[in-house]
């Protein structure tokens, strides 16, 4: 199975405690990790009633959209869930996906878009719904499951069903699109590829 997470305003709800502890669990010099908090943590906001501005208030938690560093900061803070699934992994607690007998995969990541591959079964749902669930805790994001999906190859309807349950996500078919790109489990024809090409060709004509 897979899943196809949404996580609701990601880089809003981000909490600074958080990240300030991941950086320092990576290494990061803590003057340097200071700089970076200080850079987070400084932005203030006043709000435009009747075109008279509030008083400045700050913020308490997230990271600026458009800021040149807030992909990165992102990506260093998904990179724990991304271990954490690895450690659930290597204690055999999450089967993955295992193909052509390479090492299983539980997931892949591009800034805030997350994939999840896992075993159809209940067991493996409900490990991966705990899992969820710690992070959110943790990191202050949280899940959209309205928006998150699953999908699923030659699994039975009440294993489908079951799983839908557990995590409160709906199911879908493929072919679907991950990061612009088509996904489907069959060999993915040229006319597939025509929208995302398009695109391509109308930012590289200016």
């Amino acid at each position: 199975m897979l899943l196809k997470l949404d996580l609701y305003k990601a880089f809003d709800k981000l909490s600074w405690n958080y990240i300030h502890k991941m950086l320092l669990a990576f290494g990061f010099n803590a003057t340097w990790t200071r700089w970076v908090m200080n850079l987070i943590t400084s932005p203030s906001f006043s709000v435009l009633l009747n075109g008279s501005p509030s008083s400045p208030f700050r913020p308490s938690r997230g990271i600026r959209q458009g800021d040149p560093l807030s992909p990165f900061i992102f990506v260093l803070m998904a990179e724990g869930l991304s271990r954490l699934l690895k450690s659930v992994v290597s204690s055999q607690a999450l089967k993955g996906i295992s193909l052509h007998g390479h090492a299983p995969q539980t997931h892949q990541q591009f800034v805030d878009d997350t994939m999840l591959f896992g075993h159809p079964s209940s067991k493996e749902a409900s490990i991966f719904k705990s899992l969820l669930s710690l992070f959110s805790d943790a990191s202050g994001t949280s899940i959209n499951a309205s928006k998150s999906q699953l999908f699923f190859f030659n699994s039975p309807p009440t294993t489908q069903r079951n799983i839908a349950r557990i995590l409160g996500f709906s199911i879908s078919h493929l072919p679907s699109k991950y990061l612009g790109a088509p996904l489907s489990d069959s060999a993915i024809k040229h006319a597939s590829w025509r929208s995302l090409l398009d695109k391509l060709e109308s930012k590289l004509s200016s």
